[in-house]
């Protein structure tokens, strides 16, 4: 994942059959300068391109707007590889970092494929972003990071274990 901008952890998808529950698909070059924006809707006209709200949105909108409709219209988690690099090629001093977005629900296949891709990215910092809803045009969500020195898997460990006890 060093090297790519975004990976998907697939959700069950009936708008593609390509598209298997729990797999991970990994695009985009880290450090080609393009936007991920562009390379989240260059994923959808390639997989999803009957699906007209990809159509509507473009560059300028924020990865995190373009990513909710893929957790809210097919149940995707979305991985966005934030890591900043240097012009000298040198990783920025806050080493290698990443955000979540979530759907509402995670089938088991699912969570064994983040399970498995977590094990890929053990020393980043990573933040898990949740409850993604969009209010008068503003992407708003819930976060939870790690303030200590945990690897993500340790971090979704906790997470599931808060949202477990918070719904009995």
């Amino acid at each position: 994942m060093d090297d790519k901008k975004i990976a998907f952890i697939f959700g069950s998808s009936k708008e593609n059959s390509e598209v298997y529950e729990g797999n991970i698909e990994e695009i985009g070059d880290i450090r080609d300068g393009y936007f991920h924006s562009t390379y989240l809707l260059n994923f959808s006209k390639e997989k999803y391109p009957e699906t007209t709200v990809f159509r509507k949105l473009s560059n300028r909108h924020s990865p995190e707007a373009i990513s909710f409709f893929y957790t809210k219209l097919f149940n995707h988690i979305v991985f966005l590889n934030t890591t900043k690099y240097l012009e000298d090629g040198r990783m920025s001093k806050h080493g290698k970092t990443g955000v979540f977005l979530l759907p509402e629900s995670i089938t088991e296949k699912q969570k064994d494929g983040l399970y498995s891709f977590l094990d890929e990215i053990s020393d980043y910092h990573i933040t898990i972003a949740y409850d993604i809803r969009i209010e008068n045009g503003i992407v708003l969500d819930n976060e939870v990071s790690s303030v200590s020195s945990e690897e993500p898997r340790e971090l979704f460990d906790k997470f599931f274990n808060i949202k477990k006890t918070k719904s009995l």
